[in-house]
């Protein structure tokens, strides 16, 4: 019984010393960046869903641009531009009346400037 008591004791301590850690520990401002050009739009309610695609490589992916809030204060980058941003790791849903139309990750901050691929 005593030895019961004691692992459940030991356990307890550890509990509350990863608790105390996770209170000290800040955490990161994480982005991930990206690249490539905008190949479709989709308006939202607060913002705009973008496809935009990596011609090098066919890598893609959905981004959602807020207009609204800082620090977007650029209007999001029509179909055809080139873009290079940084976006949060959380996704955001894109939602258009009442439907929602999917999810792309937040946009922190970006560049755009009309591609030389004639679209």
């Amino acid at each position: 019984m005593k030895k019961k008591i004691k692992s459940i004791a030991i356990f307890l301590g550890l509990l509350i010393l990863l608790n105390i850690i996770s209170l000290l520990v800040k955490p990161a401002n994480a982005q991930l960046g990206f690249g490539g050009i905008v190949w479709s739009y989709q308006p939202c309610n607060d913002g705009v869903l973008e496809l935009i695609v990596d011609i090098g490589s066919g890598a893609f992916g959905y981004y959602f641009f807020n207009p609204i809030s800082p620090p977007d204060i650029l209007p999001p980058p029509p179909p055809g531009f080139e873009v290079l941003g940084n976006a949060a790791p959380v996704p955001r849903t894109c939602i258009y009346g009442i439907v929602p139309y999917g999810a792309g990750l937040q946009v922190e901050e970006f560049s755009a400037a009309p591609s030389g691929l004639g679209f």
